[in-house]
């Protein structure tokens, strides 16, 4: 793999990218849920572990060095990880989502936590976009030996409509709670 300084650049201005918006107003730490990053980290992994075996351990330190290097030759097997990738992790996302609101409507009881359990309850969704779509993304550019990317990679637009089932129904259960919470 020969050294690319575009790659490179493209990483650092990538993260600064992400990582940048959440420290505006000085609060990282409401983007940071440890769970759902090791849940749907943990998920991804062993998705694809068990769909791909040996070839998805030797495709984590190849598809980790395609941000900095390009590869020699393009190697279709790991694109292929690299798709399949993108969609677990949407699907993993997803999960998570459902479970931590899931976990949000046991707390009910306690209007004060709502808020931020809600919050909670979509930053797996956050975690998948990111993972899909500038890790396994980028990993499958890396490595499609096609000049065409006519496989679809799992953007945001897959998730519209989640992300508008999950917004109404936590719309209607907060204004359900709190009406409870006032009659008593």
């Amino acid at each position: 793999m020969n050294f690319s300084a575009t790659r490179f650049v493209s990483l650092l201005g990538l993260l600064a990218v992400i990582i940048g918006p959440f420290g505006i107003g000085g609060q990282v730490s409401i983007f940071i849920n440890i769970p759902s990053i090791v849940g749907l980290v943990s998920f991804i992994f062993f998705m694809l572990l068990m769909n791909f075996g040996k070839d998805f351990l030797s495709f984590i330190p190849q598809s980790l060095s395609v941000f900095c290097f390009s590869p020699k030759s393009p190697n279709p097997k790991y694109a292929e990880i690299a798709i399949y990738g993108s969609k677990v992790s949407i699907c993993g996302a997803s999960l998570l989502t459902l479970i931590t609101y899931i976990k949000l409507l046991v707390w009910k009881s306690d209007p004060t936590v709502i808020g931020v359990s809600l919050a909670i309850s979509l930053l797996p969704i956050l975690y998948g976009l990111i993972i899909s779509e500038v890790f396994f993304a980028i990993s499958f550019r890396a490595f499609n030996s096609s000049s065409k990317t006519n496989i679809e990679v799992t953007t945001w637009k897959d998730l519209i409509l989640p992300i508008i089932v999950v917004l109404i129904v936590s719309f209607v259960s907060v204004l359900s709670i709190l009406a409870l919470s006032t009659s008593m």
